[in-house]
């Protein structure tokens, strides 16, 4: 039976260690196993094996980069000579260390690319070994950093190495971008072009802004100022810029026809240089009293005055007539008009009440409106921007 067990011990160790030829079966067995560190820097040979206890071995650590060298032995023994030998009667583990001596000089070496975009601060050197630097890379005007590439990857500014190597780096750069942004004061006055975008340092771009029908281009305000209404920039910034546009004010007459189908009345409304908000002599025009109830009549009313004609001052902000009408008795109320070549900028609705409507007609689309109700009616007709 102990015959049979150190039979198979040996073809276990045969098969997965090293083991000491003329193996003396009388002493114990013990086991050698070695590691390098740093890791992957080197080599011991004989890795591991397996011996008879107080067997006499010799084990040698082996250097595979130029730049460490044996540094001594740790873990079960240490010692400093190198290969090492001793007799073993014990399990062991043994550690071969290697150092980077501190005489050591490494080189850094940089680039940049695109060669004009930036400077690399140091942009070489010889380096004791160890040596912690600190590695900057600055951009040229128009130009930003990238990120570094060659011997290592990065993105970080500045870049912090400790030389336990050579290094060869490019730091790269790419042309800053700047945005350029718009918008039309008031909104729907008019466009610009282009509208927006996204361009390199340095690029020329011409902005031009141009006024919709009833507006006049007045100003650039923003992050630049000028009555000039096309701009030509240098983007060397990011831009935002507001075109600025005015209404314009103009005279207009438009003639509305009431009647019921008997009678008729003409009556004009309008906007002039030389108009106020009352009763304005040579302009307006005034009626007589309304007849008598069942008549037909129809009229503008304005602070006590029965007008044909009814003139406002010119601007661009809300304006309202009020139109007063009623049909002869038995008589239905149609008002028609015509507002296709208008001079008036804006809308212009028909409607019963001009804050709180029921309804309301667009005059320009649309060319007339029936009254089916008896008696007087009130109307508002409302300019508007």
């Amino acid at each position: 039976m102990r015959l049979f067990l150190i039979s198979v011990l040996l073809s276990f160790m045969l098969t997965n260690c090293p083991i000491e030829q003329g193996l003396n079966m009388d002493k114990p067995l013990v086991k050698m196993k070695a590691t390098v560190k740093p890791e992957g820097i080197g080599s011991v040979n004989p890795p591991n094996g397996t011996y008879s206890s107080g067997k006499k071995i010799k084990v040698e650590a082996i250097s595979n980069d130029d730049r460490y060298v044996f540094a001594g032995w740790s873990g079960d023994t240490t010692a400093s000579e190198d290969p090492l030998t001793f007799n073993i009667t014990r399990d062991m583990d043994l550690v071969a260390n290697f150092k980077i001596p501190s005489d050591k000089m490494f080189t850094l070496s940089t680039s940049v690319s695109p060669t004009e975009s930036g400077s690399v601060d140091p942009s070489g050197g010889q380096f004791s070994a160890d040596t912690a630097i600190s590695v900057t890379a600055s951009a040229n005007t128009g130009w930003q950093f990238s990120g570094w590439t060659g011997d290592t990857t990065s993105s970080s500014n500045p870049l912090n190495l400790v030389m336990d190597n050579d290094y060869s780096l490019v730091a790269n750069f790419e042309k800053q971008t700047f945005t350029l942004t718009t918008n039309v004061t008031p909104a729907g006055a008019g466009s610009i072009d282009p509208s927006g975008g996204t361009y390199t340092y340095g690029t020329n771009v011409n902005v031009t802004a141009a006024a919709n029908a009833g507006w006049a281009f007045s100003s650039w305000s923003g992050d630049t100022t000028s009555t000039a209404n096309s701009l030509s920039l240098t983007m060397d910034q990011d831009y935002s810029l507001d075109a600025n546009f005015n209404a314009i004010e103009r005279a207009f007459s438009n003639q509305i026809t009431v009647t019921d189908s008997v009678n008729t009345q003409n009556l004009v409304f309008g906007m002039d240089s030389s108009a106020t908000a009352g009763y304005d002599n040579g302009l307006d025009e005034e009626l007589p009293p309304p007849p008598p109830d069942g008549s037909f009549y129809a009229q503008f009313n304005i602070s006590g005055y029965s007008l044909s004609k009814d003139y406002r001052a010119i601007q661009t902000q809300k304006t309202v007539w009020e139109l007063e009408a009623a049909p002869k008795s038995g008589q239905n109320l149609i008002l028609k008009w015509d507002f296709s070549n208008t001079n008036q900028f804006g809308s212009l609705t028909l409607t019963d009440d001009p804050s709180n409507p029921t309804f309301q007609i667009d005059m320009k689309s649309q060319t007339s409106y029936h009254i089916t109700a008896s008696g007087t009616t009130t109307l508002y007709i409302v300019s508007k921007r």
